[in-house]
């Protein structure tokens, strides 16, 4: 959306940047921040080591540093690309490119799964019965074209989402 709005802005490439950093570090909070710290100073030059360090000391003061860093470095990225505005702008982008894949997944996969156990064994079964046939063809849109035609990414979010609310509403009424 930011790409469609905003070509060759900033918040692309911080987008780009954090959703990467979600989806393939491990490690916990501090094999992210160690990454993301490296890249941020070193390859991206969005801020100092010095203003690095500082926004890690800071986040250590309060509990859940790997966010409050994220948003220190983005806010740091977009204030020095142009101003407070961009800078305020780059936090939202980030915050919801680190967290929304999250939650999407808590909530979307959490009311079909349940638990069931033998022994010492512990299953996870998805619940059949729960499956909601709009969202299961949503996404079977989405593989289409994503995996037969090919489309980008940006691409078939932009298709697919707008279908996501209409889902939501005719799984709410007609349950």
């Amino acid at each position: 959306m930011i790409a469609l709005l905003a070509p060759g802005s900033v918040l692309i490439g911080i987008g780009l940047f954090f959703t990467k950093l979600a989806v393939v570090t491990f490690g916990g909070a501090y094999a992210v921040l160690a990454c993301m710290a490296q890249q941020a100073v070193s390859e991206k030059g969005w801020l100092t080591a010095g203003e690095m360090i500082d926004g890690l000391g800071l986040a250590e003061t309060t509990p859940g540093p790997l966010i409050l860093v994220t948003e220190f470095v983005d806010c740091l990225a977009g204030f020095g690309a142009g101003g407070m505005a961009l800078g305020m702008a780059a936090a939202a982008v980030t915050l919801w490119m680190t967290l929304a894949p999250c939650f999407q997944w808590i909530f979307a996969d959490a009311p079909y799964i349940a638990r069931m156990q033998v022994g010492w064994l512990d299953f996870i079964w998805s619940d059949m019965a729960s499956l909601n046939p709009f969202a299961l063809g949503l996404t079977a849109l989405a593989a289409v074209l994503l995996l037969r035609l090919k489309l980008g990414l940006g691409l078939v979010l932009a298709i697919s989402a707008p279908g996501g609310p209409p889902v939501g509403l005719i799984r709410a009424f007609c349950v």
